[in-house]
């Protein structure tokens, strides 16, 4: 017992350290157990829908980088641009992090592919649906309004929580995040009073890098695979997520974000201009964040289910997603489409607990087989001493009858 006990008090001290380190990890970093920061994985979003990103509405946008042999911004420099402490972002921050990049600055996003958003967050306001009744000669109560209201509120939540046929999952937000969204879309979508809803959100440096990445990055980049040769860049392969900080330092990454750059591809190397669209509505200081976090966290094959393959139950549109093609959506990922879960990262110090706690059973079980062994020995050598004292000669003498002799 006294062995089990001490066992016991060590299993809980290991486990009380690991946590404290990575509570300190956590603070040092500049994040808080809210919103865990975990290392993405699984495969991009086109590459789940099987779809080339040439005939995406990213890869048509547009904003491409400058031709070869014009230089990027050379102000930019690299992790150091990054500020001490948290940031302060705005639920207009939030949806530039998240959304923008897709729906793009007014919500409208580009119909067909990608749908608006200001008639969905519209339908939200008792307010306007009870003008939009009224302006279509229509009657409706307020009771009615009202539960209409509460409707598209909830079906709004679930397409951000669970996704849809052409867009990811974003179970990832927090319930804060998500609100300072909403309160943002409702601000762009007209709806009454909403500028005076939105409270802001504090972020890591980290947690800005996180959304970004999940957001935007890995909209076409897998997270995971080899880094791809010129060859294959040319024929249209997307580098890995986890190639990128192989590919570029710091300061090349930001100006390939921010600026756009040349790419050398083919055989022979040649310099092109890349055909990364420029997303330039993001800060330096941000897209070194996404940096940070990609060293940070480097991206994980997937050994649970990712959001972006969780949508609508694994497939969209009907369409199974396979390899992809040297020409279309990136490199083959070894990871496999399931359904969705949410994605959480086992901390360190789980691990360790885990281990410590199945340790410390297979010590109780060892201690109660050796004790029971202990206790056979022992009723053994009692039951032996007995049957030895059984088997040993009597002395009788004392029971016989003694007989004098006669005389006469």
């Amino acid at each position: 017992m006294r062995l089990a006990l001490t066992c016991l008090l060590t299993t809980a001290m290991v486990v009380t350290t690991s946590a404290a380190a990575q509570d300190q990890r956590a603070s040092a970093l500049g994040h808080s157990n809210e919103n865990a920061i975990t290392p993405i994985s699984g495969i991009s979003w086109i590459h789940h829908l099987n779809r080339p990103f040439e005939v995406t509405a990213m890869g048509k946008t547009g904003h491409l980088g400058p031709p070869p042999g014009v230089e990027g911004d050379s102000s930019t420099t690299g992790l150091a641009m990054l500020s001490s402490g948290p940031k302060v972002l705005s639920g207009e921050d939030l949806y530039r992090l998240n959304c923008r990049g897709c729906h793009g600055e007014s919500g409208q996003g580009s119909p067909p592919e990608i749908n608006s958003v200001i008639n969905p967050v519209r339908g939200t306001s008792v307010q306007l649906i009870l003008q939009r009744m009224r302006s279509t000669g229509m009657d409706m109560s307020q009771s009615e309004a009202t539960q209409l209201s509460q409707q598209a509120s909830a079906a709004l939540l679930k397409r951000l929580h669970e996704g849809g046929d052409n867009m990811p999952s974003f179970s990832y937000l927090s319930d804060v995040e998500v609100a300072a969204i909403i309160s943002y879309l409702k601000q762009l979508s007209g709806v009454p009073s909403a500028e005076f809803k939105e409270k802001p959100v504090t972020e890591s440096q980290l947690r800005v890098g996180e959304l970004i990445v999940r957001s935007t990055c890995h909209i076409c980049h897998d997270a995971t695979g080899p880094n791809p040769t010129p060859q294959q860049m040319l024929q249209g392969t997307i580098p890995p997520l986890e190639a990128l900080p192989r590919r570029v330092d710091a300061s090349k990454f930001v100006t390939k974000v921010t600026y756009g750059s040349a790419v050398v591809m083919g055989d022979p190397p040649l310099s092109y201009r890349g055909r990364m669209p420029v997303l330039y509505y993001l800060s330096g200081e941000e897209v070194a964040s996404a940096y940070l976090y990609l060293t940070s966290y480097p991206p994980e094959r997937s050994r649970e289910p990712d959001h972006l393959s969780a949508a609508i139950g694994g497939t969209a549109s009907g369409v199974k997603p396979g390899p992809s093609n040297p020409g279309s959506t990136g490199t083959t990922s070894t990871s496999k489409l399931q359904e969705q879960q949410p994605q959480s990262g086992i901390g360190l110090w789980a691990v360790i607990g885990l281990v410590s706690v199945f340790g410390f059973a297979l010590l109780l079980v060892a201690a109660g087989v050796a004790f029971t062994f202990r206790e056979f020995k022992r009723l053994a050598r009692r039951h032996s001493k007995s049957e030895s004292s059984e088997r040993k000669p009597k002395d009788n003498s004392a029971n016989l009858i003694q007989v004098k002799p006669f005389r006469p």
